[in-house]
């Protein structure tokens, strides 16, 4: 596993190795986000890492510009959130690569006992494969941030994207379970069918 960092985190340096130290052991890496901005006021977010597997992070803890620990509950939830959108859309890049492939419908083999389900899968198909490259275009918005304060615009739109994203992800987990338990006792026939198992 390389020791590649989530999408706008970098190595901790200056007063946050400090504000993180007493939450770290000897065995661990660290790292920090970009400036969140709340009321006019900026936060980082500090993680405690693996050496080798920056994604899995261990502890997590919020502090202000001058290295200071936060211990209030709405300013931690909402840098959390924020962490969380960045750390979904991350995790997920490599499945949106993918579904950017399966938004043709001459991909799709029809089945005269499924072609209800082949349509939907298709259409589903085609809009994550629209939404993903948008999602995949955020993320490549976020790497290449001309400052170090987030933009709270593109991390709305990160936000709406994954929710888009998510949701056609599961309707098309549901339509595929519910045509693969209707198709299953026509695939049974087909397999028990002796002229078809001669060919």
């Amino acid at each position: 596993m390389s020791a590649q960092r989530f999408v706008t985190f970098e190595p901790i340096q200056g007063v946050f190795k400090k504000a993180i130290n007493p939450y770290k052991s000897w065995r661990e890496g660290s790292d920090m986000s970009q400036k969140i901005e709340i009321d006019g006021n900026y936060y980082r977010l500090l993680r405690t890492t693996r050496i080798i597997n920056k994604l899995r992070f261990r502890k997590v803890i919020v502090c202000t510009e001058e290295g200071h620990i936060i211990k209030d509950e709405q300013i931690t939830r909402e840098c959390l959130r924020i962490m969380l959108c960045i750390i979904h859309a991350e995790l997920n890049k490599a499945d949106m690569e993918f579904l950017l492939t399966q938004g043709k419908k001459s991909q799709h083999e029809p089945m005269d006992f499924h072609l209800y389900y082949l349509e939907e899968v298709y259409r589903i198909q085609y809009e994550l494969s629209q939404i993903s490259q948008t999602l995949l275009n955020d993320i490549d918005q976020l790497r290449a941030m001309l400052t170090d304060v987030y933009d709270y615009e593109l991390l709305g739109k990160l936000y709406e994207d994954l929710s888009i994203w998510t949701h056609l992800k599961d309707q098309s987990e549901a339509i595929l379970h519910e045509d693969g338990i209707r198709a299953r006792k026509e695939v049974m026939k087909i397999m028990r069918n002796y002229e078809y198992l001669k060919k």
